[in-house]
């Protein structure tokens, strides 16, 4: 196999032995034949393990990682650290691709010159679905790196589906990307968020299409970040903001810095109004102050809630 070209498809797995044999089927279904396909068993206690070491003998590429449970960022670091494709995608084991996702966004890099490039995806709720080719043509987008993160703070950020989603199961990016960056492991979910916008900050340029290529399972019961606790829930948004403070800091990306401070006040403040539990509130109010302290053009609303939070509160009542 050529090194040239090559993607590596990185799958990290933990007790998914109900939906791992669907997710390889379709990657290894992929029109565009030069991958290897590294797939992460993270301390699976299931079947698991067993059914991806059955299906690395029937196939070369796949290549198995067995490790301690570390979690899903744990598990694609895993992965990240192993490739040696000039592409990297990174599959969810519980989800599938179309057969063309990796032939089309590389396509798509090499044709504009992109450093990454994302597609369209969709939650369904059973594993044999497919979007129904358009007749019409797809869209394509290109952005450059300051244009890609300022799409984030137009009031879409947690729009799922949306190109400007914060997932990277809807991504291949250039290898480059990865030189030095990784998934924060003390994130137990949305380290997404977290990694998102610091990737697209080494890229040079993005590329979208709306089509359709990657498929999210919406598994039963699964827990929600709305629903999450409120502790847990401040703790995921101060990391992933901390995250993102100390990336366009250390890049020089001021623009965008100040505009992600006005991001997390705002969402400290929701945190702030939302909850009931005084520490949750109190903890909220000082990471608020903290982020407020560096806001070069205070909003309004922010300079209120910095004032006094039962104001600020009481004001929205009334609006109401």
């Amino acid at each position: 196999m050529s090194s040239s070209g090559l993607i590596s498809v990185i799958v990290p797995s933990y007790n998914v032995e109900k939906y791992i044999s669907n997710c390889l089927d379709t990657i290894l279904a992929q029109t565009y034949k030069n991958l290897e396909i590294i797939c992460v068993n993270d301390g699976s206690t299931d079947g698991t393990g067993d059914i991806i070491a059955e299906y690395s003998k029937k196939d070369s590429r796949i290549k198995v990682i067995s490790k301690k449970n570390g979690g899903l960022s744990s598990a694609r670091n895993a992965g990240i650290d192993a490739a040696a494709g000039e592409y990297i995608a990174l599959i969810d084991s519980d989800d599938y691709i179309s057969e063309k996702y990796c032939e089309r966004l590389l396509t798509l890099i090499n044709e504009y010159g992109a450093d990454i490039a994302r597609c369209r995806g969709r939650g369904v709720e059973s594993m044999d679905y497919s979007e129904p080719m358009s007749e019409t043509a797809p869209q394509i987008t290109v952005r450059s790196k300051f244009e890609a993160l300022d799409i984030f703070y137009d009031g879409k950020f947690y729009a799922w589906y949306a190109d400007d989603a914060p997932a990277v199961w809807n991504c291949l990016y250039r290898r480059k990307i990865f030189d030095g960056l990784r998934f924060n492991e003390r994130l137990p979910r949305n380290e997404d968020e977290s990694f998102t916008q610091r990737a697209i900050g080494e890229a040079e340029k993005v590329v979208y299409t709306n089509e359709c290529l990657y498929y999210y399972y919406k598994r039963p019961g699964s827990l929600s970040y709305e629903n999450a606790k409120d502790e847990y829930r401040l703790y995921i948004m101060k990391t992933v903001y901390a995250d993102h403070q100390e990336y366009f800091k250390r890049k020089g990306y001021e623009e965008i810095r100040q505009k992600n401070l006005k991001a997390a006040c705002n969402n400290f403040a929701e945190v702030y109004l939302s909850t009931k539990k005084s520490e949750v509130k109190k903890e909220a109010v000082s990471l608020f102050k903290d982020y407020y302290s560096e806001i070069s053009d205070k909003p309004k609303n922010l300079k209120l809630f910095n004032f006094s939070p039962k104001i600020y509160s009481l004001a929205l009542k009334i609006k109401k």
